[in-house]
């Protein structure tokens, strides 16, 4: 318990490389928020956060901003941001050339606020993922790997996060999730999750390319034929 956040960062670089891991921690019962992690002006920033608990705090639970890079990589997985005093968990991507998340096997239920909250902003390319079905990153690779062609390495890590998402019973929408882009491609893939009896929608999900593809891919692991949906 902490009188104010439990931990906060802030980085700023001019150039090189923003790494950041949070695994196996705690951030609960703080008066401000659980942890708050900002990241600004890099190259390339990633931010891992793993089998960590944001719960019962103040204000948020987590909240986490990579701004003007030019590659940010969040992947979060086996997460619990539950009875927060307000949102669950916040990723902010925000003025990055590329920006790319996957939010997998992650509770965000019963916060005051949205469970959920991700905003990405790029010139170039912006792509969020929830809740990945379980072992589509180590099929993906295989499959690369038998076609002779390997995946970069930045898709197998936004790959490797998967599992369910639940987002539910929070006093706003379960999750809100918008991804913007200038130029190329601006692609949302909500696939295994729960978002029920929220104050709000369950799911509000924005995919916007001005000059670019908006894509949208929605459906639950169990029925594959309905996830390629374009939007």
């Amino acid at each position: 318990f902490n009188n104010e956040t439990g931990l906060e960062v802030f980085a700023r670089g001019s150039s090189g490389i923003f790494n950041a891991e949070i695994t196996r921690s705690s951030f609960v019962n703080n008066f401000g928020s659980g942890a708050v992690i900002t990241a600004d002006n890099y190259d390339e920033s990633y931010l891992f956060v793993n089998n960590s608990d944001f719960s019962r705090n103040g204000t948020a639970g987590l909240v986490a901003q990579q701004m003007n890079s030019l590659l940010a990589m969040a992947m979060f997985e086996d997460l619990t941001v539950d009875d927060n005093l307000n949102n669950g968990l916040v990723l902010n991507q925000l003025a990055n050339l590329i920006s790319l998340a996957n939010i997998s096997d992650t509770t965000a239920n019963r916060n005051a606020g949205p469970g959920i909250v991700m905003t990405q902003i790029s010139d170039l390319i912006s792509v969020g993922l929830f809740g990945l079905p379980e072992g589509v990153g180590r099929s993906t690779d295989n499959l690369a790997w038998l076609a002779g062609i390997p995946l970069p390495e930045q898709v197998t890590l936004l790959l490797g996060p998967d599992g369910p998402v639940s987002t539910s019973g929070n006093g706003g929408p379960g999750l809100v999730t918008t991804s913007i882009s200038t130029e190329l491609l601006s692609m949302e893939g909500i696939f295994d999750i729960t978002a029920n009896n929220n104050q709000g929608d369950g799911v509000v999900a924005t995919a916007i390319s001005a000059n670019g593809f908006g894509v949208g891919l929605a459906g639950s692991s169990e029925n594959w034929n309905e996830i390629a949906q374009l939007g």
